[in-house]
């Protein structure tokens, strides 16, 4: 009960307001971003972010640029839908040093949104790990996400469906200490499925990105799901920016 008691105080300072914290270019960090119903977050630190997915329905730019305007700014794009990528054209003009470390699978109609971004060089990061790259052509939108994991810690599967979880657990190493998932397709019901929660036995904390009062996520039955496993649900929505000291 101690341990809960602990791990909750923690949870919840790490979810502090982005202005409460002092910002220090030398402290390694996992933000999510408050974006709304969207999808933006970004592993800092001493010189690189690393960015997966920049969109939503309101900008979080003039904070990432407290942190991230005189570094590396690497960027991860799971999937080609709008509440992804919004910000890249905004980020563009004022992140420096700006360029695109991955790219989902390419959308005409979208593509305009990255011409002006270069593609970073193929230097392995250890920072991040690509978990999986759908291969084939007749998968929708959301199930031809790209899945990602920051730091070891962080699982970023962009709008992956339950059908293509059972693809990509597979991939994932029982020896990594993942303990925090973000919420894939913004906690809706076709995501998150019991085959990927036992998959993640170090699982603590799952995060939505999302707004419950608008669009319904996370939806009810995820909810249930992560209760029954004791993992702990964090919004956005209700806590704003939720930041991680590594």
């Amino acid at each position: 009960m101690v341990r809960q008691v602990l791990f909750l105080i923690a949870i919840l300072l790490a979810a502090l307001p982005l202005s409460f914290i002092r910002l220090n270019e030398q402290k390694e960090l996992f933000i999510v971003w408050n974006v709304g119903q969207g999808s933006w977050s970004t592993l800092v630190n001493s010189k690189t972010c690393h960015h997966f997915d920049m969109g939503g329905d309101f900008s979080p730019l003039e904070r990432v640029k407290k942190l991230c305007k005189n570094k590396e700014n690497k960027l991860y794009i799971s999937h080609m839908d709008w509440d992804h990528i919004s910000f890249i054209s905004q980020s563009l003009r004022d992140l420096s040093s700006f360029c695109l470390a991955h790219q989902a699978r390419r959308n005409l109609k979208k593509d305009r949104y990255l011409q002006k971004l270069k593609v970073c060089s193929k230097k392995n990061d250890e920072a991040v790990r690509k978990v999986f790259t759908p291969q084939s052509h007749k998968l929708t939108e959301n199930e031809s996400s790209h899945i990602f994991i920051a730091n070891d810690i962080f699982l970023v599967p962009g709008d992956s469906t339950s059908k293509m979880e059972k693809k990509w657990i597979r991939k994932i190493d029982n020896s990594l200490r993942i303990k925090t998932l973000i919420l894939g397709h913004h906690g809706s019901l076709t995501s998150t499925s019991q085959a990927l929660l036992q998959r993640l036995p170090n699982l603590k904390v799952a995060i939505a990105s999302a707004r419950k009062k608008k669009y319904g996520h996370p939806h009810i039955k995820v909810v249930q799901r992560l209760r029954q496993r004791r993992i702990s649900l964090i919004k956005t929505e209700v806590w704003g920016h939720l930041i991680f000291e590594l």
